[in-house]
Parts: structure tokens; sequence; C-alpha cells
């Protein structure tokens, strides 16, 4: 699958010390695969299906968990992403909560 690097991204960044920025002329755009256009045929296989989104939740929502799909989250293996919280020595999901309130809040 594919998908979930739009949230992922963010999270580890803010949570792990960084900061995302946006360059004033950046663009930012998808391309959709069709069909009908063979420039957007996909050059790869995927052998197994992930759930990014859910792999995103599970690796970085920490007590708020339940909270995404009622913490159901099946056939996900973050203990690698754990591993790397810990030697990073990222901040827990809250301080992103606490970090973006004001917007969660209104």
């Amino acid at each position: 699958g594919w998908g979930g690097e739009n949230t992922e991204q963010p999270i580890r960044t803010w949570l792990c010390g960084g900061d995302v920025v946006r360059a004033r002329t950046s663009v930012v755009a998808h391309m959709w695969r069709t069909e009908k256009d063979k420039r957007t045929i996909a050059r790869y296989k995927i052998r197994e299906k992930y759930d990014n989104v859910a792999r995103t939740a599970a690796a970085w929502f920490d007590d708020f968990l339940p909270k995404f799909r009622s913490g159901n989250t099946p056939n996900v293996n973050v203990s690698k992403t754990i591993e790397l919280k810990k030697r990073l020595g990222c901040k827990p999901f809250v301080y992103f909560l606490h970090r973006f309130r004001k917007i969660y809040l209104q």
C-alpha cells in the first residue's frame, strides 16, 4: 500500500526534534495512476498489504491509540519504529497535541 506518509513524516519530525518548513515557492502535487496513461504505471509490485495509516497510529499515538479505530491496528509491527523513537529520544504524542492545542481546541 501507499499513503500515510503525509501523517507519519510530520509527526515523526515534530516529536523527534525537527521542524516542518515550506519554501515560499514550493509546489506540491500528486500524480494519480490511471490505466489510460502509461506514464503512471507502477514500476514495482507490492507483495503484502500494508495499512500505513494504522502503522503510523500504532507507532506514534502512544496512549491515544485507542482513539484511532478503537485501537484496532491488526498485523502492524512497529517494533523498529519504537526502537528508533527510544534511540532518538523522541517526545510522546501528547507533546504534539499540546504544541498544536489551539487548532484542536477551536
